[in-house]
């Protein structure tokens, strides 16, 4: 990626039932839990903690409900209009096809291995529509190419891997599979990234 990447502050979406449950989400519209609503506030709090000067950046989110709803809270607790924000189809999460609706446990008795071999999971499409995080990449780098100013975004952990992979130069089987806690947050700037954890004892 360009020395000239966009400074970016990401935040990943509040916990659905789906996630609860270890369900394959993708670009399934599954909306925030009880919990995951609580996890959004308390993103939202801390970010204006850390960041006072965020309302200067630019706003970014997945269309998905889950981001939506976590942005919603974020917009509610800055005091700025929905409207404010760009939803961009790019920032969807990885697209799993078939597989969406099912449980991660099913696509591992299947015979995958992603953690044994995370490579080949960053390149693996799922059928029936489904796209690989190489694919994802293409997507998000061709986003980051029309960015101008720092920037907030809220999107999901496969759009998470693919920044790492993209603006920090981690290599696919560094990524696939990393986590990202849903009460973290971090920032992405100069080739380095920070890290900052919310509480949801409010």
């Amino acid at each position: 990626m360009a020395d000239d990447a966009p400074d970016i502050v990401f935040l990943r979406h509040g916990v659905t039932q789906w996630n609860a449950e270890r369900r394959i989400q993708g670009q399934r519209d599954v909306r925030l839990s009880v919990e995951g609503q609580r996890q959004a506030a308390a993103l939202a709090s801390a970010l204006r903690w850390h960041f006072p000067d965020i309302t200067d950046r630019t706003f970014y989110a997945s269309p998905l409900a889950r981001a939506r709803q976590t942005m919603g809270a974020v917009l509610e607790t800055l005091g700025e209009p929905f409207d404010r924000v760009t939803f961009d189809e790019r920032l969807k999460e990885r697209s799993f096809g078939e597989w969406e609706g099912r449980r991660w446990q099913e696509l591992l008795d299947g015979g995958l291995d992603p953690d044994g071999d995370p490579e080949a999971f960053f390149h693996w499409r799922p059928e029936e529509g489904g796209e690989s995080l190489a694919e994802v990449a293409e997507r998000v780098k061709a986003f980051l190419s029309e960015m101008r100013s720092p920037a907030l975004i809220v999107a999901h952990v496969g759009i998470y891997r693919v920044l790492l992979h993209l603006l920090n130069g981690l290599p696919p089987a560094s990524v696939a599979r990393l986590p990202m806690a849903q009460t973290r947050f971090c920032r992405f700037h100069d080739g380095a990234i920070d890290w900052f954890t919310a509480t949801t004892d409010l």
